[in-house]
């Protein structure tokens, strides 16, 4: 069911962003909505998976950097997305980041477990909106998020090991088209392989306080108000200002032409998937264990 503006529990999401770092609005768009993104997915895909630039916008492995054309690069403007942000962050929100993560049979590993805010620039407060292009689920790589973790605090670009911290549980939502998921830019996530082959299309948006001038050029190229004002007159841009460069095992190889992609795109061993498939082993039903499991496999298979 879509979800109206008027009845969103606003207060609910607070809440449970601010306890677990992470909270989910089902149906944030509606069907009608999404059949235009699913449409304009489907004519981009193969030529970005060929190497191809279209629309202005092109494949980094994992990434799909440029700006987004519409109608995918203006659901940043969705009235449920900035009911949200505005609750999240207050009345004056900026855009820092508006891409494509894509896992499918051009790039399936998974996403070794680390928070995002070490691989950005800018001030905290930063906000991460993930948006689902299609259904999303164990067999194609969905994302494994680790609610509280965002209040153990900001981390260096590294591996988390899950273990450290027997008190956290983790939560692998399954999602459909149009659903929202919201994150703390701070809390621990990964993603299992996609073993499918299937396209899982996730559109990533990170907000900010309009007080912090930081911006992603490699997908959105200026600084970008979404609501209410600036509050700052200092804009640095992340290929300016960036953090220190991550263990060579954690990050993608760099693309050519234009600035690395930021986050780590390989599970390197330290994974600790033992412990993440045995605290979400119990909540997954029959039959769906496989593909976490692989991650255990991987972290055999290389020894350590």
């Amino acid at each position: 069911m879509a979800v109206d503006v008027a009845t969103l529990d606003l207060d609910a999401i607070a809440e449970a962003y601010e306890q677990d770092g992470y909270a989910l609005v089902r149906g944030a768009l509606t069907a009608e909505e999404m059949a235009p993104i699913q449409a304009q997915w489907q004519r981009v895909r193969d030529p970005l998976r060929n190497g191809e630039t279209i629309d202005g916008i092109k494949r980094d492995n994992f990434y799909i950097h440029g700006e987004l054309p519409a109608p995918v690069g203006d659901v940043y403007k969705h009235p449920v997305v900035t009911a949200v942000a505005n609750r999240l962050i207050g009345p004056d929100v900026a855009l820092y980041l508006n891409r494509l993560n894509v896992k499918d049979g051009a790039f399936s590993d998974p996403i070794h477990l680390h928070q995002d805010e070490p691989y950005f620039n800018g001030g905290p407060g930063k906000a991460n909106f993930f948006v689902a292009l299609q259904d999303v689920n164990l067999g194609n790589g969905a994302m494994v998020y680790v609610p509280g973790s965002h209040k153990l605090g900001r981390l260096d670009r590294q591996t988390i090991d899950i273990g450290t911290q027997p008190e956290l549980d983790v939560i692998v939502p399954s999602l459909r088209p149009g659903d929202l998921v919201i994150a703390d830019i701070l809390l621990w996530h990964s993603s299992v392989p996609n073993t499918v082959g299937s396209d899982r299309v996730l559109l990533q948006m990170i907000f900010q306080p309009a007080s912090d001038g930081s911006y992603y050029p490699p997908s959105v190229k200026s600084p970008r108000l979404v609501t209410g004002s600036w509050r700052t007159d200092t804009f640095e841009p992340w290929e300016v200002i960036q953090a220190e460069a991550p263990p060579a095992a954690e990050t993608t190889p760099e693309p050519t032409p234009g600035p690395a992609p930021t986050q780590p795109a390989a599970a390197p061993a330290s994974h600790r998937a033992t412990e993440l498939l045995g605290r979400t082993a119990a909540k997954l039903p029959e039959g769906v264990k496989d593909p976490l499991r692989r991650l255990v496999d991987r972290k055999k298979n290389t020894g350590n």
